[in-house]
């Protein structure tokens, strides 16, 4: 349930480590979730197609819905250069990616961070 009347419109976020078919080492990424209600208001994400797949990769958090999650869960906050895998449980083609956002009201989105080396310890860095 949305946490209070006026505030958040924030619901919930699972962080995971997942691996599907033929994508990068599991090692190199670290996959989580967000769930948000847009109420009407815009989701605020500046999304660019890369790549051969034309991954959706976030190029900025603007005014809206995931602004609002990013003030309110720093340490799960979607940052530039993170990749919008899912929406609702829709994946693959970025185009059906972004219908499904601009057509739920709830959504379920899930999201890639690649990991990057840690320059103190010469390991990996998460989220």
């Amino acid at each position: 349930a949305p946490l209070r009347e006026g505030g958040p419109v924030l619901l919930a976020a699972g962080v995971h480590e997942a691996h599907f078919g033929a994508e990068p080492d599991p090692s190199s990424y670290v996959d989580f979730t967000v769930v948000v209600v847009k109420k009407g208001r815009p989701l605020g994400l500046s999304l660019a197609q890369v790549g051969a797949q034309k991954r959706l990769k976030i190029g900025g958090v603007r005014a809206g819905v995931m602004a609002d999650w990013n003030n309110e869960k720093p340490t799960l906050a979607v940052l530039d250069g993170d990749f919008l895998i899912s929406a609702n449980g829709v994946e693959g083609k970025a185009e059906d990616i972004i219908a499904e956002c601009k057509r739920a009201d709830r959504l379920e989105l899930g999201f890639r961070r690649m990991r990057e080396e840690d320059e103190f310890s010469g390991g990996r860095a998460g989220p």
